[in-house]
């Protein structure tokens, strides 16, 4: 990718919650639907990064590979585009 080209950045809507779990899980209500997604771990530490700001799949992943000490070779900018494609599938990022 060029450095020139701007990535994508990815935020929680406002109106959306995220709440954890005493097993490190996690749920997402979406206010306006009524609808409560289920997350693993994993995904509920990415919906807490993306909670109060901006970021960018690198960004993401960058926090993800340094605080769980994930192997640069891992799929995790795969796993991470998937989670995002799911949110913004079901209308919970909000627009940067």
């Amino acid at each position: 990718m060029s450095s020139n080209v701007p990535q994508k950045k990815f935020r929680l809507r406002h109106d959306v919650s995220l709440e954890q779990t005493p097993s490190n899980k996690g749920y997402l209500f979406d206010s306006r639907t009524g609808y409560i997604f289920l997350l693993n771990p994993t995904g509920f530490y990415i919906s807490k990064l993306i909670q109060e700001s901006f970021l960018t799949v690198e960004q993401i992943v960058d926090w993800l590979t340094t605080n769980f000490a994930i192997p640069e070779s891992s799929p995790a900018r795969e796993g991470v585009e998937q989670f995002l494609d799911c949110l913004s599938n079901y209308n919970l990022l909000g627009e940067d």
